[in-house]
């Protein structure tokens, strides 16, 4: 008799770290939507636990109360509104996409605004006009490059 014994998968282990994280996980996930919904005041604890799956204990053992769980949540609000600012504007800061797409910047800006008020009041500006000045005449062919501050170190006293 000719009988294929198959290997039976054993189940994977999980650490008390790993198990410990995904409860953490699993409170953070289930408070963010009901604190969006309807505003850290109006959630109760009891409906947060109920909703990750865990005890109330699995809650005070990973935050202090409630507050500190909004805390954690915010952290990773913030960090996913990072994370997707960053792959939206490919990790490069405003002003950069503004520079390399020929647009005002900040740059422009304050520093144009600085040297028109001046010009009104009847106040020298000298350093904010160069800074106007090197930024219209180089634009988007403006490069990260220390040798950019040249013009402006020769003002300096």
């Amino acid at each position: 008799m000719n009988v294929k014994k198959e290997a039976i998968a054993a189940p994977m282990r999980t650490t008390k770290a790993e198990q410990s994280e995904a409860t953490r996980a699993a409170l953070i996930g289930a408070a963010r939507p009901l604190f969006a919904e309807r505003g850290y005041g109006a959630v109760a604890t009891e409906e947060i636990v109920r909703a990750a799956g865990v005890t109330r204990g699995a809650l005070y053992h990973h935050f202090a109360g409630k507050e500190e769980l909004f805390a954690a949540v915010y952290e990773e609000v913030e960090a996913d509104l990072g994370r997707d600012a960053t792959s939206r504007a490919g990790g490069r800061p405003s002003m950069l996409q503004d520079v390399m797409r020929g647009r005002r910047t900040e740059i422009d800006h304050l520093n144009g605004f600085v040297v028109e008020e001046g010009r009104r009041l009847g106040v020298k500006t000298p350093f904010n006009e160069q800074i106007v000045t090197l930024y219209r005449a180089r634009g988007s062919r403006l490069s990260p490059d220390p040798a950019n501050l040249e013009p402006l170190l020769e003002m300096l006293p």
